[in-house]
């Protein structure tokens, strides 16, 4: 053979080997994708089962409730009526939890997410009077059977909503905007199912409660553990861990607070502009309203929050609720509230997810009626106790009324009269045995 020949000879077979080596590398490629795929496919599987499973769940949790709340309106035993109460708010707590773990935007989940919530203080606070030997009136019957056909209309809703789009299809409907399980529950938020408007916390302790729009730089998570860090160490804070990230009412990354004196405060802070939203903690022993209105005050100004107190309940063992605004001319501006929970050891509750949506500069020029021209309008029925101006939100607007602070037969009551039309816009009863008052 030539060398030539030869030399095409070796130039071949190496080509050859050089082939090989070629497609045994593109079929382990190939089995490497097609491994990653299904898996993918498997993950994708995983979440729809888990957003299916949850929303299920919380059709289930609602018609529960529903059921156990008709039956506490008959009931008349003290230990049924307990046993009841507790099964309501642990369906309640996982409903929540469930409309936690639904891939939507909160905004749409507004209105159901704050009924689960009212139906759980309203029965906590029965369950407390209930263990302090009280008893349910039958005017707190009324309104948990007002409740239990809100419970009644919501899980029909929600019942509708699974026939219309199918199980195991829920993922695959969301697209932009949450798809047909999202125009649900906007359906849901507009049509507003009704349920008893009862205040034992102060009046517009949840006004409207929009989700939190960014309006400041993005921090990482250790910029903002550092913020937290600095704020709370005024108030005991020992050590601050990270402990991930959550978006619901806003972008927040999540804390747990080890705190001198013994004990952990959980904390939620913005990831845009690092605020701190949430506080949440255990506390003991009685605050005098006057300590407590000092303490929210101080806690939240160093928090960054320029709010005065507007309100106090009775001083209880449960601790003092305060609850603080922005307060410009001498109006109360409830929209932009924040919540307070003092103890005997100080601040261990803090809420100020509404001031975070809602807080803007606002200016009061124009020309309005005067009070007295207003408490004209009030029933005969009502003594006033107290005045204020204030703004209200009223859906998605805000109105600027006059607050009554009033009382009948022993009861007490809240009344806002329309400052321009003197129309009134909102009234609200506070629940027995839980009254405060406004301290403006």
């Amino acid at each position: 053979m030539s060398k030539v020949s030869k030399l095409t000879c070796g130039i071949l077979a190496g080509l050859a080997v050089v082939l090989l080596a070629v497609v045994i590398r593109l079929s382990v490629i190939n089995a490497g994708l097609t491994e990653r795929n299904g898996k993918m496919e498997e993950y994708g599987v995983r979440l729809e089962s888990m957003y299916d499973k949850a929303y299920f769940e919380l059709t289930d949790s609602i018609r529960n409730m529903q059921s156990n709340l008709s039956k506490l309106t008959v009931s008349s035993g003290r230990t049924m009526q307990q046993s009841l109460l507790a099964e309501i708010i642990g369906q309640a707590d996982s409903a929540q939890s469930d409309i936690g773990s639904l891939p939507l935007e909160g905004g749409c989940l507004m209105k159901s997410a704050e009924f689960v919530n009212k139906t759980a203080d309203y029965c906590s606070y029965l369950m407390n009077k209930l263990a302090s030997g009280g008893s349910i009136t039958a005017e707190e019957k009324a309104n948990l059977k007002g409740l239990a056909k809100s419970s009644k209309t919501l899980g029909g809703k929600l019942c509708e909503m699974a026939g219309d789009i199918g199980c195991g299809t829920l993922l695959r409907d969301l697209g932009e905007n949450g798809g047909g399980i999202g125009m649900g529950f906007d359906e849901m938020n507009r049509a507003a199912f009704d349920y008893p408007k009862l205040i034992y916390d102060g009046p517009f302790s949840d006004a409207r409660d929009d989700s939190v729009k960014p309006r400041l730089p993005a921090m990482t998570s250790g910029e903002v553990r550092d913020k937290v860090a600095e704020e709370l160490a005024p108030f005991g804070a020992a050590s601050v861990e990270y402990k991930g990230r959550l978006s619901n009412k806003a972008d927040v990354y999540n804390y747990e607070v080890t705190m001198m004196g013994g004990g952990a405060l959980y904390v939620q802070a913005t990831v845009n502009g690092g605020m701190i939203a949430l506080v949440s903690g255990s506390g003991s022993g009685s605050a005098s309203a006057e300590n407590a209105m000092a303490a929210a005050k101080e806690f939240a100004a160093a928090l960054g929050y320029d709010v005065e107190p507007v309100w106090v309940s009775k001083e209880t063992d449960g601790g003092t609720y305060v609850n603080l605004a922005p307060v410009v001319n001498g109006v109360i501006i409830y929209p932009d509230l924040v919540k307070a929970v003092v103890y005997d050891g100080g601040v261990r509750g803090f809420e100020a997810y509404n001031y975070l949506a809602n807080h803007k500069t606002r200016k009061f020029d124009k020309k309005y009626r005067d009070s007295g021209e207003a408490a004209a309008k009030l029933s005969p029925e009502l003594t006033v106790k107290n005045v204020n101006m204030a703004l209200v939100p009223k859906n998605d607007d805000e109105i600027l009324c006059f607050e009554f602070e009033c009382e009948a037969d022993g009861e007490q009551y809240f009344v806002f009269i329309n400052a321009d039309t003197l129309e009134e816009t909102d009234i609200f009863k506070v629940i027995k045995g839980t009254e405060g008052y406004t301290v403006m």
